[in-house]
């Protein structure tokens, strides 16, 4: 009979030999995890383009096209990618060393890998904002905005592009979930027809107004910034309406300036 000396020697081997090898595996699958990651974030952003040709080289495609600002809190601009990446790394990383200086063990090595999910860890007046800008074809430009929020069992998040044609206007939506019941809230990211009510809806009414996108149920008054509301899904809409109000409003004296400064040029900047 195995003594208990032996039975503990043997578990502590045998669990030896477990960490390696789960050691290993992670160090050998992170990297493509995280290649994946990136690969899906870009992809959605690009969703929101319309026209965009989604069997295209997503990575190629995006780093061409968009070019990434970092906002602060109130608006300014804190850095503005004026060159693909890999024409402006030094000024890329000295921009996010001073934002990894803010700890929580938030560590970006890219500027594509700011998120707002990363952000909340952060006090309100310390987070920052990433906007996409794509550069299309005859000088028409799109601005997506990153958004996140709460549906009704956890997080929901998205992108919002908007342009500009003599008012600012949503081009395309791309909306996802971390645990919203499938056939009902999950509906945010699945059905196609609820993000097609998004395109061409102002964000600001007659009067200059800012109103956003409304999610609602019913009584639809102002169809030119109102969209109807998932059936069975009123918690969750809820929580799309609240995110899109606050989430484009971070954006608001970004939004504003471009308009401030040439209401004819923003499209071409």
């Amino acid at each position: 009979m195995q003594s208990n000396t032996q039975i503990y020697l043997y578990v502590l081997k045998l669990t030896g030999v477990i960490a390696i090898v789960l050691s290993l595996l992670f160090n050998s699958l992170n990297p493509m995890f995280l290649k994946n990651k990136e690969t899906a974030k870009k992809k959605a952003i690009l969703s929101c383009i319309p026209g965009q040709d989604m069997s295209a080289d997503v990575q190629s495609v995006f780093d061409q096209k968009v070019k990434i600002s970092i906002l602060d809190a109130n608006g300014n601009i804190l850095f503005d990618q004026e060159k693909p990446a890999a024409e402006s790394e030094t000024e890329i990383k000295t921009a996010l060393d001073k934002l990894n200086e803010r700890g929580q063990g938030v560590k970006y090595s890219k500027l594509v890998d700011i998120d707002l999910a990363s952000e909340e860890k952060f006090a309100a007046e310390n987070r920052v904002y990433p906007i996409y800008q794509y550069e299309g074809d005859e000088g028409k430009n799109y601005f997506v905005l990153a958004v996140r929020g709460n549906g009704l069992w956890d997080k929901i998040w998205g992108y919002v592009a908007l342009e500009y044609a003599d008012k600012w206007q949503v081009a395309g939506v791309n909306f996802d979930h971390k645990g919203e019941t499938p056939g009902l809230g999950a509906e945010i990211k699945d059905n196609a027809d609820f993000k097609a009510q998004f395109e061409n809806k102002q964000i600001f009414n007659e009067e200059g107004k800012y109103v956003s996108v409304q999610v609602l149920k019913k009584n639809i008054k102002h169809p030119e910034y109102q969209v109807k509301a998932i059936s069975g899904a009123t918690v969750t809409c809820d929580g799309v309406s609240e995110m899109m109000q606050r989430g484009i409003g971070n954006y608001l004296p970004y939004i504003k300036g471009l308009q401030s400064a040439d209401n004819k040029a923003i499209g071409q900047r």
